[in-house]
């Protein structure tokens, strides 16, 4: 027997404390056969991956253990060099299947040298031997990765997933000889459930998907395979537990039928998939076809339910066979059966593939005991953060020098306001694009600023990740997207859809009564608005999966789901949610930005490099800090000033990232 437990897109450290008292509880005190999978998502984003590039979290994953991971979009936010550096740090295998380097004139370095090779030396599969099991591992990245990583990966390149999977799926399948036969096959996906969908109908041999990407839990059968998907949610608040067992010798074997082409390896003629989710308070409940009461239950709990596929339909070899029963009204939903799964016993899968019974089990973590030295790492590593909460902002220097003051996110979701013009002028500077929409339900505090803001003060006003993304609208688009916010805001006392805008952008509504919304006067860096042009806009990626009901947002978001191929009314809540860059690190981003450019006009860097060994520290920062700006906070904005745009992790900063921050076309004084 052996004991997988897998988790993805882990941002925030602390419950992985507790994923690791879970493993420990679940497993002997380690001594039982067990793997532990983060699929994806590991070095970034989150405010301390900004300040330390991931390292925390590699030592947190190494403390856990986890033994498995593979390459999320987010892993390449720092760099692809600082990708590589920290994965040499790691300790779990790290599974590549789909990402290889380039040599194209942006995938050599200075020297020469691929950036991206040590992509090329990380295994594509593993098989392990573990709990009488052989078990094959392959790992993907999603395709989208350029088009949702904070920076563009430099020297790699994506390739297609379901050509390389088929490829390993059926080298897995036919092996040289028997004894290189494995029980079952596992991928470990960092992809939309859209992506995954296509992989489990395209390879349908495959054995089991860990996945990762979606914020939110998915737990059952691909629709229309037999193909188990697996999804924990985010920040290791639950975990998916899964047992392999093999199937005694001889037992529900099955003669293929005749002419079917024979299957290779271990999973021989006794291949009959099945799958099940079993509803049990009390405990999970076990399955006997034979067993005349449960039949029973399982009929009556299908009631006012949906279930995945079929009850019953016949397999390639001829034996009918149950595929899912979804127990309970909480898995009726119109994104499909698997997302509304509630952790606990209820939540259990079973399956057959091949010789081997898969049972799966989403847990929550929550108020699980912790693990006091990870908890005591996590606190040692995050000192830069609890310095930060009385770290002066340098916002209200930016809200003068823009005729903004006072700073005011009061009555922000009936109204343009101070803060919420500033957070986006920002946004659009950072992002270097036409005008920012942000919705003013990111923006919480509802307060006047009589002094400078604080970090403090900035967490308040923004708590949620949201994340980032920039796309094109169509100048009707836009007109649409703010023309339905207006109405909105005059038939609702409190909405936080209500769109927030630039202090490059005027929306003026006529004094015509008559002409409602629909004919707004909208004024882009003091050009009218043209419907028919092409606009870069920065805004939160949520709007385009459907947040707040903005219709315009909403099809934009269907045309860029369709160019991804991504099907309309999948399975997939969440197509975009998940990409993008945090709020406020891109903020963080640019006020740090800002401050060296405005470092630039006064001094030097050689002027700055007090001791000439060509690069610049944090007390080196510090001092011109002092001297030159009105910092408040010299100390924790120089340390932010190193660590936000320190590309190879040195802790310095060469006059190479110097010249490279300045280059940046967010203007910067």
């Amino acid at each position: 027997m052996l004991k997988i437990f897998s988790v993805n897109d882990v941002y925030e450290l602390e419950n992985l404390s507790r994923l690791s008292a879970f493993v420990r509880d679940n497993t002997n005190q380690y001594r039982d056969p067990f793997i532990c999978t983060l699929n994806g998502d590991f070095l970034s984003p989150s405010l301390l991956s900004s300040y330390d590039l991931g390292a925390a979290a590699v030592s947190v994953m190494n403390a856990v253990p986890v033994t498995h991971a593979c390459l999320g979009n987010h892993e390449f936010d720092h760099s692809t060099m600082i990708l590589g550096q920290r994965l040499s740090e790691l300790e779990a295998t790290v599974l590549n299947s789909n990402i290889v380097s380039t040599d194209d004139m942006h995938g050599l370095d200075e020297n020469g040298n691929r950036v991206g090779a040590f992509v090329d030396d990380l295994p594509s599969t593993e098989v392990l031997e573990l709990g009488g099991l052989r078990i094959g591992l392959l790992g993907v990245c999603t395709t989208s990765t350029p088009l949702s990583s904070a920076v563009k990966p430099r020297g790699v390149i994506f390739n297609d997933v379901v050509p390389i999977v088929r490829d390993i799926v059926h080298d897995f399948d036919n092996p040289k000889t028997p004894k290189d036969a494995v029980d079952l096959t596992i991928a470990l996906t960092h992809q939309t459930l859209c992506e995954d969908e296509t992989l489990a109908r395209e390879v349908p041999n495959l054995g089991l998907i860990l996945g990762g990407h979606e914020h939110h839990p998915f737990h059952g059968a691909i629709d229309g395979t037999d193909v188990l998907c697996l999804k924990a949610g985010m920040d290791s608040e639950n975990v998916v537990m899964v047992t392999l067992e093999l199937a005694p010798n001889g037992e529900d074997d099955v003669e293929e039928a005749s002419g079917s082409s024979p299957s290779s390896g271990r999973r021989g003629a006794a291949s009959v998939p099945r799958a099940i989710r079993v509803g049990a308070p009390g405990g999970t409940t076990s399955y006997d076809e034979n067993d005349d009461a449960v039949t029973q239950t399982l009929a009556a709990s299908t009631t006012n339910t949906r279930r995945t596929m079929e009850a019953s339909r016949v397999n390639e070899f001829g034996e009918e066979f149950i595929e899912e029963v979804v127990a309970g009204a909480a898995f009726e939903t119109s994104r499909g059966p698997g997302w509304d799964v509630k952790s606990g016993p209820e939540s259990t899968v079973r399956a057959r593939r091949g010789n081997v019974h898969i049972t799966a089990t989403l847990h929550s973590l929550y108020g699980y005991e912790r693990c006091a030295e990870i908890d005591r790492d996590i606190w040692e590593r995050s000192e830069v953060l609890r310095d930060l909460h009385e770290y002066v902002l340098p916002l209200h220097e930016h809200a003068e020098r823009l005729g903004l003051l006072p700073l005011s996110s009061f009555d922000v979701r009936q109204q343009q306001t101070t803060l919420g013009t500033l957070f986006a002028t920002i946004l659009r500077d950072e992002c270097c694009v036409d005008l920012c929409l942000y919705n003013s339900g990111g923006v919480r505090a509802n307060k006047v600023y009589d002094a400078p803001l604080t970090y403090g003060d900035f967490v308040a006003e923004v708590p949620f990740e949201n994340n980032i993304i920039t796309l094109e609208m169509s100048g009707d688009d836009i007109h649409r997207a703010l023309s339905f916010s207006e109405e909105q805001k005059t038939e609702t006392c409190s909405w936080g859809g209500y769109l927030l805008w630039d202090n490059d952008v005027a929306v003026e509504i006529p004094t015509d009564a008559g002409s409602g919304f629909d004919n707004l006067n909208i004024t882009i860096r003091g050009e009218p608005l043209e419907r028919e042009r092409t606009y870069r806009v920065v805004t939160w990626a949520g709007l385009l999966d459907g947040a707040d009901g903005i219709p315009a947002f909403e099809e934009v978001g269907e045309r860029l789901a369709a160019s991804l191929g991504v099907e309309t009314g999948s399975m997939s809540s969440a197509t975009f949610s998940a990409d993008g860059v945090p709020f406020k690190i891109l903020i963080m981003r640019h006020l740090c930005r800002w401050r060296w450019g405005q470092l630039n006009e006064t001094i030097s860097f050689e002027d700055m490099d007090t001791d000439g060994d060509g690069a610049l520290v944090a007390d080196d920062v510090r001092v011109a800090l002092e001297k030159f700006t009105e910092s408040a906070s010299s100390r924790q904005e120089a340390d932010s000033m190193i660590r936000l745009f320190d590309v190879d992790g040195d802790g310095k900063i060469s006059k190479h990232e110097w010249l490279a921050i300045l280059e940046s076309c967010a203007p910067l004084a």
